[in-house]
């Protein structure tokens, strides 16, 4: 298979999700960032380190 060039893949064609009725309302985003602990916590409440 050869390789394309970038112009082929400057504009999208179709829409980026399916749109059919299983799909409805707004898509999942591709990055999730969950709000988990404590922000606030200072660095010597939990010292432990993992590398």
């Amino acid at each position: 298979m050869a390789r394309r060039p970038a112009r082929c893949y400057r504009y999208c064609k179709n829409k980026p999700y399916p749109k059919s009725r299983f799909n409805r309302g707004v898509p999942d985003p591709k990055i999730r960032i969950f709000d988990l602990g404590r922000k606030r916590a200072g660095v010597d409440e939990f010292p432990l380190c993992i590398h």
